[in-house]
């Protein structure tokens, strides 16, 4: 065999031989380590001092955290017209640690209105302990905003409502968000581990890389029902949350809010030994 036929033969098992791998490492955003949990609030106070990184497709800013237990995240849109059907649609977070832009774990994070009871039995199916009183107090009305999550396996989803048992040091994904002035912001925190009980969970430890997929907008099932009740004349009702100003007010006759996606890769913090 010839130099030059060896010489193609080598490279071509060389890139055969390449392992997944992430993006160039200019492209990866660091994480940088919470020295104290960050309170999940909507509020962009916990991260005065952080480093924001740009996300120009949709005019954001985004900026990652982490401890030993939990992957914490801000997004803090600056133009409104980027958040589509946000509020409606709720937004997912897709996650892989092969460095692949796959879709076969994740989570949506959305706000419902939910009746009393309702509520009560999510909380205590989570383990929260709610007194007499307590109950009776949230009873006194008459729907209560909830931001909740469902967990996605390729795309089959799973309700955060299913009963868990408790599991030592290991949080539940929490999500809240608020318009401010510095734009609206959106604050997540997501588990490190994964078990049975808690199947939310990234699988990752501190150090390692993530892929993180965003996805939110478009339309929902029940404002794609609205529309056809819309259009064939029935103005009854408009079913769910601010269906109306998403489907008729904010884009017409005939447009759709348009979606948006896209991936980061996250490098997770290690605590200092200094």
């Amino acid at each position: 065999m010839n130099k030059k036929a060896i010489s193609i033969l080598s490279l071509a098992w060389g890139v055969l031989l390449i392992p997944p791998s992430f993006s160039p490492a200019q492209d990866i955003i660091k994480s940088e380590w919470a020295v104290a949990p960050l309170n999940i609030d909507g509020v962009n106070t916990d991260w005065a001092e952080a480093a924001f990184s740009p996300q120009k497709k949709v005019q954001a800013d985004f900026a990652f955290r982490n401890d030993g237990k939990d992957l914490y995240l801000i997004m803090v849109f600056k133009e409104p017209k980027f958040l589509s059907s946000i509020e409606a649609t709720g937004i997912k977070l897709f996650f892989n640690t092969e460095g692949k832009k796959r879709k076969d774990r994740g989570l949506r994070f959305f706000k419902k209105m939910v009746k009393p009871d309702e509520f009560i039995a999510s909380l205590e199916s989570k383990g929260q302990m709610i007194s007499e009183e307590e109950k009776t107090k949230l009873r006194t009305q008459r729907a209560l905003t909830v931001f909740d999550y469902e967990l996605l396996v390729k795309e089959k989803a799973r309700t955060s409502s299913d009963p868990q048992a408790e599991t030592e040091g290991i949080d539940l994904p929490k999500f809240r968000f608020k318009k401010t002035e510095a734009g609206t912001v959106y604050e997540f925190r997501i588990p490190l581990a994964i078990d049975d009980a808690h199947p939310a969970g990234l699988g990752i430890e501190p150090g390692q890389t993530i892929k993180i997929g965003f996805e939110w907008g478009g339309l929902t099932e029940e404002m794609k029902a609205a529309r056809l009740r819309r259009d064939a004349g029935d103005n009854t009702g408009i079913a769910g949350d601010s269906i109306d100003h998403y489907v008729v007010g904010s884009w017409g006759s005939s447009g759709t809010p348009p979606t948006y996606n896209f991936w980061i890769d996250i490098q997770l913090a290690v605590k200092s030994t200094v």
